[in-house]
């Protein structure tokens, strides 16, 4: 099934998945499957299902190797329900373990929430906070970037134009931020 899923193949890997873990319950490859099945559910948007499987792989491996993937994906899923707040608990929980692999594009999440909501000045926070606690992540220059974007909502031109300067320097960001 996990070729399946790496070729985006989500309703058969989604199948394929949900046939293993119900022939299966005991394997150990279950870490892996619960967390794929609610991926490719999430996928394709059937986020509720995606909700169930992921809440079963952490309940099952809740410090298991896929368990900060499975808390990304049920943020995401949440969010796309429009179930915002849990989504920002769960975003949360991410991006202060600062070890997880998801801590940086889950700090992203957040800023990127309140941003849509107009809360720019908290945006604006969240989004720096990426350049202190994972500057050598590929999200420091998309953070500057959304720093500027929040600053000159807020009509602070001045901090504007420095966070865009700060990604105009990150050659992957230079033609957004000119």
């Amino acid at each position: 099934a996990l070729p399946i899923y790496h070729l985006k193949e989500d309703a058969r890997a989604s199948k394929e998945f949900d046939a293993f873990v119900t022939a299966h319950a005991k394997d150990p490859f279950n870490e892996w499957a619960w967390a794929y099945l609610g991926d490719s559910q999430r996928h394709l948007q059937k986020y509720n299902d995606a909700i169930r499987s992921l809440n079963k792989s952490l309940d099952l491996f809740p410090k298991g190797r896929m368990a900060d993937e499975a808390r990304f994906g049920l943020a995401e899923s949440n969010l796309a329900l429009k179930k915002t707040d849990e989504a920002l608990k769960i975003y949360r929980q991410l991006a202060n373990n600062e070890t997880s692999g998801r801590a940086a594009s889950a700090q992203l999440q957040i800023g990127n929430i309140l941003f849509g909501k107009g809360a720019y000045r908290d945006a604006a926070t969240e989004y720096l906070l990426i350049e202190k606690k994972f500057s050598k992540s590929g999200y420091a220059a998309v953070a500057s970037l959304n720093a500027g974007f929040s600053y000159y909502q807020l009509g602070d031109y001045g901090k504007a134009l420095a966070q865009f300067d700060k990604a105009e320097a990150e050659p992957s960001q230079a033609i957004t931020s000119a």
